[in-house]
C-alpha cells in the first residue's frame, strides 16, 4: 500500500512540475493534500526511528526484560534486628543509594509501573528501564522535614521538602548528583498506614504526601486498604479491600493525575489462589466491578518473587502476574550477578515510546517472543532493524532468512 501511495506522490510531483496553464495544478495539488504520507500508527512518524548509525549504537531491543524491585522498610537499625527470614524487609539509606549507583552505572534509568503495563515506556535511547516499588505506605518512605516549631518546613517554593533519609529523600538527592538517570518509583499504598506508621507522627499530612508524590513524577499505587490475605478473604471482603484505596485516596487526589495508579494491585504478602485466580474474583480483576457507586478496575497485579518482568510486547507478559525482585541481598545481589554475566536480554530503548524496536531476526531466546497482536493494539510502530548494519526493514520488508514463526 505504502508502495502506490508513493508513486502516487511521485506523479503528483511530476504534475506540479507543468505549465501553470495546463489547468492540472489545482487538482493536482488536491491530490497531493489526500496522498500525503500517514504513519503507519496514529501519531507515530518515521522520522522518529533512529538512524542506521543510532541503532548500531543503542542496539534497542524492546523485548527485553524489565526489572521492577520490591522495598519496605528503609531504616538503618531495626529494634528487631535483621534476619535471614526478614532481610527482605529491610534496607539502609545508604544501601538504598548504593543500589541506585549500582543500576545508574549499567545504564539504568528509572520507570514508573504506568508505563510498563501499558507499553509506552519512555526512556533515552540505549537505557534500561527499571522500575522501584516501596510496599506499605511508611514514614520510612515519605516524610516531610519538621522544624523547631514542630511545623513542616516548606522551601522557596512553598513546597514541603522529605527527609533526607527517607526513600523518597534518597531518590531526590540521588537524582540530583545524576540528574540523567530520572526520577519516579511506585509507592504500594495502604490507607492505614498513611505515609506515617509506625509512628504516626505526621498522619494528618497525609494528603499533603500524596498530592507531593503526584506533583514530583511519583506513583501511587493500591496496596489494598488493610493488608489482609486477599486469597484468604472472603469474596465481599475481597472487594471492599480492593476498591477502598479507589474511593479514600480519590478524597485527597484527583484520579485523572499523571501517576495516579489505583489500578495497580500490590498483593499482600504476594499471596494468591493456588492454581491462579478463579471464580467471581478472577472476574473482578480481570473485568472490574463496582462497588459503593464506584467503578473499580484493576489492570496489573505485583508479585513479591520471581526475577524480572517481561516486557509488554512479549508473549509471556501477564498482566495479573508481574514478578518482582526483593531489593535486599541475597536476591539483588544474586540478580546483579546474573545481569552482569549477561545471563539476561535486557529491555534496551529506542527512545520513544511510540515504537517499539527489535533486532531482527531476534536472539534466539526471544524467537517466538513477540507479541504482534498486542503491537498492532497497543498503536506503537514496529522498528525490526539488522543489528549488524543498522538497516531498518520498512514496508513489511524482511530479511530472507528469519526464525520461524516471526
Amino acid at each position: 500500500m505504502r508502495i502506490l501511495v508513493r508513486l502516487a506522490q511521485v506523479f503528483v510531483v511530476v504534475l506540479l512540475t507543468l505549465p501553470s496553464g495546463t489547468g492540472l495544478i489545482a487538482s493536482a495539488q488536491d491530490l497531493s493534500l489526500k496522498l500525503a504520507p500517514a504513519p503507519l500508527t496514529p501519531g507515530v512518524s518515521l522520522d522518529a526511528i533512529l538512524t542506521p548509525d543510532e541503532l548500531l549504537q543503542y542496539q534497542p531491543n524492546e523485548l527485553g526484560v524489565i526489572p521492577v524491585f520490591m522495598y519496605h522498610n528503609i531504616m538503618d537499625d531495626p529494634e528487631e534486628g535483621v534476619s535471614d527470614e526478614n532481610a527482605h524487609l529491610y534496607r539502609r539509606a545508604d544501601e538504598l543509594y548504593a543500589d541506585l549507583q549500582w543500576l545508574y552505572d549499567r545504564d539504568f534509568y528509572l520507570s514508573g509501573m504506568l508505563p510498563l503495563i501499558t507499553g509506552r515506556i519512555d526512556v533515552p535511547a540505549g537505557k534500561h528501564p527499571v522500575v522501584l516499588t516501596f510496599d506499605d505506605s511508611s514514614s520510612m518512605h515519605l516524610s516531610f522535614q519538621i522544624g523547631a516549631d514542630g511545623q513542616p518546613i516548606k522551601d522557596e517554593n512553598g513546597e514541603y521538602i522529605p527527609t533526607p533519609d527517607c526513600a523518597v529523600g534518597i531518590i531526590e538527592q540521588f537524582a540530583k548528583d545524576h540528574p540523567d538517570f530520572g526520577k519516579t518509583a511506585h509507592f504500594g499504598i495502604i490507607p492505614v498506614f498513611r505515609f506515617s506508621w509506625p509512628q504516626y507522627e505526621q498522619d494528618e499530612l497525609v494528603g499533603a504526601k500524596l498530592q507531593w508524590l503526584l506533583d514530583h513524577g511519583y506513583e501511587i499505587g493500591n496496596h489494598t486498604s488493610d493488608h489482609n490475605d486477599l486469597a484468604q478473604a472472603e469474596f465481599d471482603d475481597f472487594a471492599r479491600m480492593i476498591a477502598e484505596p479507589f474511593i479514600w485516596s480519590a478524597d485527597y487526589v484527583d484520579p485523572d493525575s499523571p501517576g495516579y495508579a489505583m489500578n495497580v494491585l500490590t498483593l499482600p504478602f504476594g499471596a494468591y489462589e493456588e492454581g491462579g485466580w478463579s471464580g467471581d474474583k478472577r472476574e473482578y480483576l480481570v473485568n472490574g466491578y463496582t462497588w459503593d457507586g464506584h467503578q473499580i478496575k484493576i489492570d496489573a497485579i505485583l508479585l513479591v518473587c520471581c526475577g524480572p518482568s517481561p516486557s509488554f510486547f512479549s508473549n509471556d507478559w501477564a498482566s495479573l502476574w508481574i514478578p518482582r525482585i526483593r531489593g535486599d541481598d541475597p536476591d539483588y545481589a544474586a540478580f546483579g550477578a546474573q545481569i552482569d554475566r549477561g545471563d539476561f536480554i535486557l529491555y534496551t530503548s529506542d527512545g520513544d515510546p511510540d515504537t517499539i524496536a527489535v533486532p531482527w531476526p531476534l536472539p534466539p531466546v526471544q524467537w517466538g517472543d513477540l507479541d504482534k497482536e498486542r503491537v498492532a493494539e497497543a498503536e506503537v510502530h514496529l522498528v525490526r532493524y539488522d543489528p549488524d548494519t543498522g538497516h531498518v526493514f520498512r514496508d513489511r520488508k524482511e530479511p530472507k532468512s528469519h526464525p520461524p514463526g516471526q
